[in-house]
This record gives C-alpha cells, structure tokens and sequence, in this order.
C-alpha cells in the first residue's frame, strides 16, 4: 500500500515540476512580445507636462525617510504593555 501511494507523491512531483517549467518558457517567450500602450498615455519614462490647474508632479524621494531615535521603554506601574 505505500509503494501505491510513493509512486502517486512522485507523479504528482514530476507533474508539478512539469508544470512550473512549461510556466518558465511560456513567460520566457511571451517577455518577446511588445504590450501596446493605452491610448492617452504617455510613454513609459516621459513625463506629461500638468494641464491646467492639476499640481506639478513631485520627485521621489532620493533615500529612506529618517525616523526619530527609539527611547528606552519604560512599564508602568511595575507591568509591562504590549
């Protein structure tokens, strides 16, 4: 009985494995293929210019933000808060 259901694992390992390489080459081939871009936008890398009163676009930040130095933790009354 569990040769039956060693031999079942296996297929079902061989059949998933099976599975994510034919995933692998279908993505593969399909990176070949050119994705149209939707009408009105701009290209990837350009930036549209703002039309009337919409706010000018900010830059993204250059490094992470800084956050404020940790402090000591301190229980009150004798217990301690999660």
């Amino acid at each position: 009985m569990s040769a039956s259901r060693a031999t079942r694992a296996l297929l079902r390992t061989v059949l998933l494995v099976l599975a994510l390489i034919g995933l692998g080459i279908w993505l593969l081939m399909r990176r070949g293929a050119t994705v149209p871009e939707p009408a009105g936008q701009p290209a990837a890398g350009k930036v549209a210019a703002p039309q009337g009163n919409a706010p000018a676009p900010i830059e993204p930040l250059t490094g992470p933000p800084q956050l404020a130095a940790p402090v000591a933790y301190e229980p009150r009354n004798g217990v301690l808060e999660e």
